[in-house]
């Protein structure tokens, strides 16, 4: 099956993946995007068989949208980028997992968040969604800041402002801390009842309860009020050491981004630039590169070969 007679050989298919969602594309070389796709959490660090579930229910909606099916993606090459591949054994399970896909290859999701969002060039983003991290990369020279997981690591994301209401709620009901606006939205009146319900949960649970922490500041909780100047606080020091690599352009990306700018440093905050394309662009990017030094490096090795 061909779109308009473009074979499905010149057709992409681009994943973001991360903690709560996945995202996918499918991509023509020559008409742009044709179909996206929405499915479930897809961080292989904290869940391998449901990344992989999420990347293929996503990237079949896409498919589908189009007019494929899932054989067609045997076709097709991915970009798949992750959260959670930046701890190598999960990288290369990822790289070894029998996708569906004709070629895959795989990148974190801040290397393709920054490709998306400076449209493949040099550039600088924040991701400030369920997890947090920051990345830059400029003259050749990259720079990664966190991306260290939940919930050791992710401060000033949407799971780590959760976990912060959580912990407030508890500590008031033990008389520990002062009660407030945010203990009435997060409906805790038992500190047992809480944690049944906290327990060993992911990320993307904690990421829910992120809205409250912004409504009760709003509200003008001074608890919540600090919970978000501390998250603040924590991005724009990964905002000031991007800027020390002087990328030509800085993003904030992820769910929270709206939410929580006003709590960055205006010198972070007006260097911030908005996104040229999402990540799922910045994987297609990535393969699209890749494939193309890899045949460059065939082309010139045959070359000296035949010499």
């Amino acid at each position: 099956m061909a779109l308009k007679g473009e074979p499905k050989s010149t057709l992409y298919v681009g994943i973001d993946g991360g903690g709560s969602k996945c995202r996918a594309i499918v991509y023509s070389t020559t008409h742009g995007v044709l179909g996206d796709g929405l499915s479930g959490p897809a961080n292989p660090f904290q869940d391998f068989e449901l990344a992989i579930k999420s990347i293929t229910e996503a990237s079949m909606q896409a498919a589908i949208k189009v007019g494929f099916n899932y054989s067609d993606l045997g076709d097709m090459t991915a970009g798949i980028a992750l959260a959670g591949v930046n701890i190598p054994s999960v990288f290369n399970a990822m790289q070894h997992w029998k996708s569906p896909f004709k070629q895959h290859l795989v990148l974190t999701d801040l290397h393709a968040a920054c490709l998306g969002a400076h449209s493949g060039g040099d550039g600088a983003v924040i991701i400030a969604g369920t997890g947090s991290c920051g990345y830059a990369s400029v003259n050749g020279q990259s720079l990664t800041i966190g991306a260290h997981g939940f919930p050791h690591g992710d401060k000033g994301s949407g799971a780590w402002i959760g976990l912060q209401a959580v912990e407030h709620c508890l500590l008031a009901m033990d008389q520990l801390g002062q009660d407030s606006i945010l203990r009435q939205k997060i409906a805790a009146d038992n500190p047992l009842d809480l944690v049944s319900k906290v327990s060993g949960q992911p990320p993307r649970f904690y990421a829910r309860l992120a809205p409250l922490v912004f409504e009760a500041a709003e509200e003008g909780d001074v608890i919540a009020q600090n919970i978000l100047q501390e998250a603040g606080d924590y991005l724009s020091q990964v905002g000031e050491k991007l800027l020390s690599l002087n990328p030509p352009k800085l993003t904030l990306i992820g769910g929270i981004t709206a939410r929580i700018l006003p709590y960055l440093t205006s010198k972070v905050r007006n260097k911030i630039t908005d996104a040229e394309h999402p990540p799922e662009i910045g994987a297609i990017l990535y393969a699209q590169n890749k494939i193309n030094a890899d045949t460059q490096n065939r082309k010139t090795n045959d070359h000296s070969a035949s010499g």
